[in-house]
């Protein structure tokens, strides 16, 4: 089994925005009281790849993890740009709460 990445982490966009932890596969960011972690589980098994990330956001005034998703996309490489949209929907969600 190799590892994949969902995000490259060469990627100015990703350096510019994102915290990345030491072992390359996890981002954090702070979007208005919450921070956004990205963990990337992605793995090839044989010739096929298996994409999976999980979404955890946590509330900052509070510590308590607000949203926790394991999302596994079939055989499709995701989009940075697609995860972000999912994580601007789930904020809008817990704001209007």
């Amino acid at each position: 089994m190799t590892k994949l990445n969902i995000i490259n982490r060469n990627d100015r966009y990703v350096k510019k925005h994102y915290e990345i932890y030491p072992n390359g596969r996890q981002f954090y960011t702070e979007i208005d009281n919450y921070g956004i972690l990205i963990s990337d589980f992605s793995v090839k098994i044989l010739l096929y790849p298996f994409y999976a990330y999980e979404i955890d956001i946590k509330d900052c005034t509070t510590d308590g993890i607000v949203f926790m998703k394991l999302y596994r996309p079939f055989l499709f490489r995701p989009k940075l740009r697609d995860i972000e949209k999912k994580i601007y929907r789930i904020l809008a969600r817990l704001k209007e709460k």
